[in-house]
C-alpha cells in the first residue's frame, strides 16, 4: 500500500506542476495580448494546480477529508473557468477572480466540521462533473482543430480527452489498485502533461 500511495502522490504532484506551467504559459499570453479568454484559462489552470496541492496536503497531513474533498471541487471549478473563458469580458473588477474566490470559499466550508463529509464514500460522485466538463473542453478544441489543423490545438484536444477518460474511470467506486483506479490515475498525469505541452507549444 505504501508504494501505491507514493505513486499516487507523485502523480498528483506531476498534475499540479503541469497545471502550474500551463497557467504561467497562458498568463504570459494574457500579458502580451490582454484578452479575457487567456486570463480565465490561466486562472482555471491555477485553480487546478491549487486543487492538486490541497490533495497532496490532505494525504500528507493524515487523510484530512475536507482537503481531499476540496481538491475535487477545485477540479470542477478550474474546468468551469476554462469553459467560461470564451464568454468572459475584459474588465478590472474583482468579479473576474470569481473562480479563485469560489474555490477558497467552498474548500473552507468543507474544512469546517459542519460541512465535513466522508471523502472516501462520496469522491466518486465528483469525478463525473470533472469528466463532463473536461469532455466539453475536448470537443470545443476538437472543433477548432478540425478547422485549423494546428499542432498545439491537437495536443490540447488529446489532453482534455485523456483527462475526461481518466475521470470516467475514477467515477466507478473501486478499491485502490483496482483496474479502474489504476487506469484513471495513470491517464491523468499523461493527459495533463499533454495539455501542458499544448499550451506551452509555439503558437502556429
Amino acid at each position: 500500500m505504501g508504494n501505491v500511495i507514493c505513486w499516487h502522490n507523485s502523480e498528483e504532484a506531476l498534475v499540479g506542476i503541469s497545471c502550474l506551467i500551463s497557467s504561467c504559459a497562458t498568463a504570459r499570453r494574457y500579458k502580451k495580448t490582454p484578452d479575457a479568454l487567456f486570463f480565465m484559462m490561466a486562472q482555471g489552470f491555477f485553480v487546478l494546480a491549487a486543487g492538486s496541492i490541497l490533495h497532496l496536503l490532505g494525504h500528507f497531513l493524515g487523510e484530512i477529508q475536507g482537503l481531499l474533498f476540496g481538491s475535487l471541487i477545485g477540479y470542477s471549478i478550474g474546468f468551469s473557468s476554462m469553459l467560461a473563458a470564451p464568454f468572459a469580458e475584459q474588465n478590472k473588477s474583482l468579479g473576474r477572480y470569481l473562480p479563485v474566490f469560489s474555490f477558497v470559499f467552498i474548500s473552507g466550508l468543507f474544512l469546517s466540521s459542519a460541512f465535513l463529509v466522508d471523502f472516501f464514500r462520496t469522491r466518486f460522485s465528483l469525478w463525473m462533473p470533472v469528466a463532463f466538463l473536461s469532455s466539453l473542453l475536448a470537443f470545443i478544441y476538437l472543433s477548432e482543430y478540425v478547422k485549423n489543423k494546428k499542432k498545439h490545438t491537437g495536443a490540447v484536444t488529446v489532453g482534455f480527452f485523456l483527462v475526461s477518460i481518466s475521470s470516467v474511470f475514477l467515477f466507478f467506486p473501486a478499491d485502490v489498485r483496482s483496474f479502474s483506479w489504476t487506469a484513471g490515475h495513470m491517464l491523468r498525469p499523461i493527459g495533463f502533461s499533454i495539455l501542458m505541452l499544448g499550451f506551452t507549444m509555439r503558437q502556429e
